[in-house]
């Protein structure tokens, strides 16, 4: 039976980064006036539908999918960023992606804000898979953020 305690280096470890919240999380740290309120990124110009919305949000009942309308119905304070600014979260995501590669050059890019990375070969490196769970890799997390350490720790192990 395979062992997955703490201090154990596994025969096989995919780590998953999941970036929860990223496009409202680069408009509150391109934009400090809305960092720590609930903000919506909408589709378009006139968008009437959230394609994702902050932890501020979220902790108002906001969702992906959601109408406008209904969110502002929720959360009076939501702050709406019309339109999205893909190029700019493409940007973003290539720097986090390429940063990423100094972990692990076996990952492979799943969307814009998720990769998997295969860190079985680099657990002498960085630590035992749990270690890297929860406490990442040293100085990465705080710079893929641009200095904002978030709180939330959205980083998971497939074993």
């Amino acid at each position: 039976m395979a062992d997955f305690s703490e201090n154990t280096f596994w025969q096989r470890a995919i780590a998953l980064v999941d970036m929860n919240a990223f496009f409202a999380s680069i408009e509150q740290r391109d934009n400090p006036a809305l960092y720590g309120r609930p903000v919506a990124v909408t589709n378009g110009l006139t968008g009437t539908c959230i394609i994702t919305c902050s932890y501020e949000a979220r902790d108002c009942g906001i969702h992906t999918g959601m109408r406008i309308r209904e969110a502002l119905r929720l959360c009076p304070v939501l702050l709406v960023q019309r339109p999205a600014n893909p190029e700019r979260y493409a940007r973003v995501s290539s720097n986090i992606m390429a940063a990423l590669q100094d972990i692990s050059p076996d990952m492979e890019v799943f969307s814009v804000d998720e990769a998997f990375l295969d860190v079985t070969r680099c657990q002498r490196l960085w630590g035992y898979p749990v270690q890297i769970q929860t406490e990442g890799v040293p100085g990465l997390w705080g710079t893929l953020l641009g200095g904002h350490e978030r709180g939330q720790n959205h980083r998971q192990i497939r074993r």
